[in-house]
């Protein structure tokens, strides 16, 4: 056999094998870290539906119980959701654009459907919330 070449790193002596090894091994760990890591980024991310309806708020419009265009009434919970007055600017805090104690308040809202996860059951969550003017 063929007498070993060594490389000179950082004051040591490494044989040349083992460091394309290494580094060999770095790049695939580092690439497969790389493609699990954006393939669940990636299956948790979700289109949300837009649904648009009729919403009845309750005392401080965190909730709603929403009647659809179509399908059957629903209950959701609005607070924290991004908000919109009809095309107007977004808005991430503060009083979203619902009346509280009011009826018929036209909606469209970006819903997601939550899976269950342990013992934490699934359910729809509102993303974001547009008013809709008459």
């Amino acid at each position: 056999m063929g007498s070993a070449v060594h490389v000179s790193v950082g004051g040591g002596v490494v044989s040349r094998r083992l460091l394309a090894l290494a580094l060999t091994l770095l790049v695939l760990g580092g690439g497969s870290a790389f493609l699990a890591g954006w393939h669940l980024g990636e299956s948790r991310a979700r289109e949300p539906r837009i649904v648009m309806g009729s919403a009845y708020t309750n005392h401080d419009a965190t909730a709603i119980a929403l009647t659809p265009d179509q399908g059957p009434a629903i209950g959701l919970t609005v607070a924290g959701s991004l908000w919109q007055q009809d095309n107007g600017p977004w808005h991430d805090k503060g009083p979203n654009c619902l009346a509280p104690l009011q009826s018929g308040q036209k909606v469209q809202l970006g819903v997601v459907d939550t899976n269950p996860s342990g013992s934490v059951p699934g359910r729809p969550t509102v993303v974001w919330l547009r008013c809709v003017s008459r």
